[in-house]
């Protein structure tokens, strides 16, 4: 019954054991606030994804839910292989790591993500504060808002999912952050990308059957 959420969980989870790792490396101190603020956040567009997807529950039939949930996941299973590819084959120079901006002009907010999470570290003090940490957390949701609007609609019990990604952000982030400290140079990026992306295809075409 927990198998599928807490599998889900797991793989969206392996890019905050990403960022754990090098943080790790480049002895970046991420501090309780500003960790708890990062999951918080996540946990906020997980349950605004839920309640779309609950109200569209109102317009589509179990099929069409289903078949949406599924289409979802591979999409982003997808999406994680091909930046996987993209960062094994042309491996960015130092300095221009940038993937993508997302800029939200009313609110003057600019969201960097980025393959070197060292630039959330937006003015260079070795510490995540609480305004990167709000930048950080709303680049890693976004995967989490697409994986909750999916799950959603095939009425996976909410308070399950939710709490698992909270917990296993927590722990995959300071896994990471410790392995970074100790051996940080044998994890590759876009291996992790690879398994994430593994797990999603496998999510997805399990839940076409």
């Amino acid at each position: 019954m927990y198998f599928y959420p807490i599998l889900l969980a797991i793989s969206i989870s392996i890019d905050t054991f990403g960022l754990g790792v090098t943080y790790g490396m480049k002895k970046i101190r991420v501090p309780l606030r500003s960790l708890l603020l990062i999951n918080m956040i996540s946990v906020i567009f997980l349950s605004v994804a839920f309640a779309l997807g609950s109200l569209l529950l109102n317009f589509i039939s179990v099929f069409q839910a289903k078949l949406l949930s599924s289409v979802l996941i591979l999409l982003l299973g997808f999406v994680f292989f091909i930046q996987a590819y993209l960062d094994c084959r042309y491996p960015p120079q130092e300095g221009k790591r940038m993937i993508k901006i997302i800029s939200i002009k009313t609110l003057g907010i600019v969201i960097n993500i980025i393959r070197d999470p060292v630039s959330g570290d937006r003015d260079h003090s070795g510490v995540i504060e609480t305004k990167e940490a709000i930048y950080i957390g709303m680049a890693l949701a976004m995967d989490a808002f697409t994986i909750g609007l999916a799950v959603s609609i095939v009425k996976i019990h909410m308070i399950t999912f939710i709490s698992a990604i909270f917990l296993i952000n927590i722990l995959f982030f300071k896994t990471g952050e410790l392995l970074g400290k100790k051996v940080g140079h044998l994890t590759r990026e876009h291996i992790l990308k690879y398994i994430s992306a593994t797990i999603l295809i496998f999510l997805g075409l399990l839940r076409l059957i």
